[in-house]
């Protein structure tokens, strides 16, 4: 048992002062299919410990008493069942020697979901001498390092039971090098031929998954793949995780996935529709006013560069997702509500850049 507690100690240190260590990143997650699924679940079980807390806070002061431990014991129970179905139907993912591994309390020993942040010296306490919190979510990666840290704890436990000699170290460094293999062969296997005919998906777009109205309302929503087209003018593809409904037939890529490819593969062109079920602000922030700007198309200070921008245009007028002539009615008619006002002055500067870029394209021969 001596062994047992300082390989977890060890492993907790690592987690603190070494956290690229861990494969389990959102980009991996990303690669892999399973960063919508990883991120709701991490939202969800903030959320299980944020309603504690709220329920816990003085009425009038908004103070907090309840420490760590006791929100852990109070919590255990429904983030159990938040993580058991991970576990349970992702096992191939951490290892090929069990065919399921279930979340117990045993595995959830010293594991935290929150941080705290001390008050400054004079209000430690309250009146009547109680300590106070100040909670903190953690960031969604350091949670994912967790979910390593869980399954090595499961499967070290089962190891023993059957006699095995393998250390807790040992089982995490082995998860990781699982995890990283498989991230590896997804980030070149996601690599599609030349695309030479392209037809431009619509994709609902959210926040987490667990928002998302089918999701919220019960129905079939299972993994699914979708091609989709990188921006500019080298006609690749890469094949992107979404997630399909059984139910209805609408297909959902959550924002940070989305996010997290483009960083990866460069822009990619799909047509983002609103889900017409989600309460208001749920939505990610992409505009919707114009046909090119559920493209992805934006002159937002700070997303999206010049190249980025005319990468764009230059894709749906190539693919024939777009006309010349469309573009350009919605590039002039956002020039013409916009301008003259100080606030948008750089945002039509960025229209009107593009849109002699786009006409001298044109000339050049592009396909319009």
């Amino acid at each position: 048992m001596k062994k047992n507690r300082i390989d977890a100690n060890t492993l907790h240190a690592r987690l603190e002062t070494q956290a690229d260590e861990c494969a389990l990143t959102s980009t991996n997650l990303c690669l892999l299919g399973l960063y919508d699924e990883a991120y709701s679940m991490y939202e969800r079980i903030m959320d299980v410990h944020e309603k504690v807390i709220e329920e816990n806070k003085h009425p009038v002061r908004n103070e907090v008493s309840i420490d760590m431990f006791r929100l852990r014991d109070v919590c255990r129970p429904t983030v159990k069942k938040i993580l058991n179905p991970f576990f349970k139907e992702r096992v191939r993912f951490f290892t090929d020697d069990y065919p399921v591994l279930y979340v117990n309390t045993d595995c959830l020993r010293g594991i935290y979901f929150l941080r705290t942040v001390p008050y400054k010296k004079n209000e430690r306490y309250s009146d009547n001498g109680c300590y106070l919190y100040r909670y903190r979510r953690m960031d969604a990666d350091t949670f994912f390092q967790k979910l390593v840290l869980i399954a090595a704890r499961l499967i070290h436990t089962k190891k023993q039971y059957e006699g095995g000699r393998n250390s807790l170290v040992g089982i995490y460094n082995q998860i990781n090098n699982r995890i990283q293999k498989a991230a590896t062969d997804a980030w070149h296997e996601r690599k599609a031929a030349i695309v030479e005919e392209y037809e431009c998906p619509q994709l609902l777009v959210f926040k987490s998954l667990h928002q998302a109205s089918c999701v919220r309302d019960g129905h079939d929503v299972v993994p699914s793949e979708q091609t989709i087209l990188l921006s500019g003018n080298s006609n690749k593809a890469v094949r992107l995780p979404v997630h399909e409904c059984r139910t209805c037939g609408k297909r959902f890529i959550g924002y940070e996935t989305y996010r997290l490819f483009t960083r990866e593969y460069g822009i990619l062109i799909f047509e983002r529709i609103p889900d017409v079920g989600m309460a208001e602000g749920e939505f990610a922030d992409f505009h919707m006013e114009s046909q090119f700007h559920r493209h992805g198309y934006n002159v937002v200070a700070g997303m999206l560069t010049e190249r980025e921008r005319r990468s764009i245009l230059v894709t749906l007028l190539r693919r024939k997702i777009m006309s010349y002539a469309a573009i350009c009615r919605d590039i002039e008619f956002a020039i013409k509500l916009f301008q003259g006002r100080e606030r948008f002055k750089a945002a039509v500067e960025k229209w009107e850049s593009d849109l002699v870029f786009l006409g001298e394209y044109v000339l050049e021969g592009g396909r319009g």
